[in-house]
This record gives structure tokens, sequence and C-alpha cells, in this order.
């Protein structure tokens, strides 16, 4: 490749770590999600392990953060537990951090 071949295929190059950086992030951050809500079900074992992989794999399904948070939401309600969809937001904008901050190594 020449330079100016180099130079013309950066922008698809970027935005193709960008996209993988996003799909990477996303789905750490949906399974320490889902570790922690499972934790609070009182999931443990394989339990807390198939919770948290399914709340993964509904994030990579649909990558809106308000899908996994909406399901988690049920769950919750399903068992009494009185969490709110604010404190579930907030609770998923600390994992997104905390993944982000994990993937770039400054963790």
């Amino acid at each position: 490749m020449t330079s100016l071949e180099i130079r013309q295929s950066a922008p698809q190059f970027r935005f193709v770590n960008d996209e993988l950086f996003r799909f990477r992030t996303g789905a750490r951050c949906a399974r320490l999600f889902g570790l922690w809500a499972g934790q609070v079900l009182g999931l443990a074992g394989d339990g807390l392990d198939d919770y948290s992989s399914a709340i993964m794999s509904e994030m990579i399904a649909t990558p809106d953060g308000d899908a996994v948070i909406s399901r988690i939401a049920r769950d919750f309600a399903r068992r009494e537990i009185n969490v709110t969809k604010a404190d579930l937001h907030a609770k998923f904008n600390a994992f997104l951090g905390r993944a982000q901050a994990e993937l770039t190594g400054t963790a």
C-alpha cells in the first residue's frame, strides 16, 4: 500500500475500530450489570452466570441499554425488589464507565 492509500483507508479503519470498541464496551457493561442484578435477585453459581449471559445476549441483540434496563426492572418487580428506573440507569452508566476504563486500561 502506498502512503496515499493508507491515508485514504484510515477513516474506514477508525470506524471499524470505534464500532468494535463500542461493541466490546456494551457487552462488558451488560455482563457486569447482569452480574450485579443477578446478585440482587439472589442468584448464585450457574444461575448467576446464566442470568448475566442472558442480559449480555439481550444487549448484543438490541444494543440499546434501555431494553436491558427494562428487562432488569421487570425481573426486580416480579421479585418485589423496589428499585427505580433512574437508579438502574445510574447503575448501568456506572458499569458502562467501568467497562470503558477496563478496556482502555485506565481502571
